[in-house]
Formats: structure tokens, C-alpha cells, sequence
């Protein structure tokens, strides 16, 4: 997990993670992976992004949570549900661009049911669904734990207890990494 204030690097550091901007120096690992070899197709396949700004498309639940159309309705209403945002018809619109009836939090939910429903290998959490309230941030912590066992994840806050339960905080300034925090198993 990267902690830090406004501007310190952290969301620059998931950029290069994604390859949308390449690192001064070094190189990016993705598994033991130079990720500069990958192909924009393995890349989006290996890492999933829950971004500051909640993406909501214009269209049905069913097509906010599955855009590709990849899954059947009972995954993806158990993938809705399982981030606590159960509905009553996969077909009923969330509204307008400007007009969408989700709250910040709802919106971040429904990037991590996305993420539920695909299964990256590297999770990154940006800020923003963990900045939410206290419930939610419980509610993504616990769909974590449970639904996505076996992905990797990188999260950024600007406060460390927003990032309790990671095995590893950074703390950046600046763009620099000024401290390195290992956190025991049974921490947090």
C-alpha cells in the first residue's frame, strides 16, 4: 500500500504500473515481469483498476457491472451483492452522466463488483475507495478478503489507518519512498 499527501507520487506510481507513463528510471516488475514486455492486452488482463473517480457508464446496472458482457446475471448480481449494492433489476438504468443516482462510495463499489466479476492478478486501488466512509471502507476491506483471495493488491491513501490490513505500507514524498512499514500477519 502507498500512503502519502496530495501529490506525493502515489497515483503517478499506479500510472506506471498500467504503463500510461513510463518510470524516469528502474523499470517495472508484474510478477517477475518487465512490465515494458507486456502487450497492452496481457496488461489489461493482469491488473484491474478501482480508479479515484468512479467510472459509471450510461446504461443499466448490468452493463456498469459487466461492460463486456462477459458473465451471466446470477455472477453478476452475486458480484453486485457481495459489495453490498444488491439490486432489483439488472436492467434498471443508474441514470445520466450528470444526473447518476449513486453516491461516491455506491460508485466505488460498483468498480470493485467489476473487479469481483474479472479477477485480476494485480488489484490497484486508487485513493478514492478507501478515502469513502468508515462502512464502506469495512465493506471493501471484506470483499477483498473473501472475493478476491488470490489477487495482489495495491491501495493508496493519504492516511495510514485507511490502509490497516495491508502486509506493507510505503510512504512517499515527493515522488521519493521516505519510509517502508512490513506489517505482521495478525496486525491490524
Amino acid at each position: 500500500a502507498l500512503v502519502g499527501p496530495p501529490g506525493s507520487g502515489k497515483t503517478t506510481t499506479l500510472w506506471c504500473l498500467l504503463r500510461l507513463i513510463e518510470p524516469r528510471r528502474g523499470r517495472v516488475l508484474l510478477g517477475g515481469l518487465d512490465a515494458a514486455g507486456l502487450s497492452s492486452k496481457e496488461l489489461r488482463e493482469a491488473v484491474g483498476l478501482v480508479p479515484q473517480e468512479a467510472a459509471v457508464f450510461e446504461g443499466s446496472w448490468r452493463l456498469n457491472a459487466d461492460p463486456l458482457g462477459e458473465h451471466g446475471d446470477m455472477r453478476v448480481r452475486q458480484a453486485l451483492r457481495c459489495v453490498g449494492l444488491p439490486v432489483k433489476s439488472l436492467d434498471e438504468p443508474l441514470g445520466t452522466r450528470g444526473n447518476c443516482k449513486l453516491s461516491n462510495g455506491q460508485k466505488h463499489l460498483l468498480g470493485l463488483a467489476r473487479m469481483v466479476l474479472r479477477q485480476p492478478p494485480l488489484l490497484l486501488l486508487d485513493q478514492g475507495c478507501l478515502a469513502t466512509d468508515r462502512g464502506t471502507l469495512e465493506a471493501v476491506r471484506s470483499v477483498i478478503a473473501a472475493e478476491l483471495p488470490l489477487s495482489t493488491v495495491v491501495a493508496t491513501a493519504h492516511e495510514a489507518e485507511a490502509l490497516r490490513g495491508f502486509d506493507r505500507i510505503v510512504a512517499l514524498r515527493d515522488g521519493e519512498v521516505v519510509d517502508q512499514i512490513a506489517v505482521s500477519a495478525g496486525a491490524g
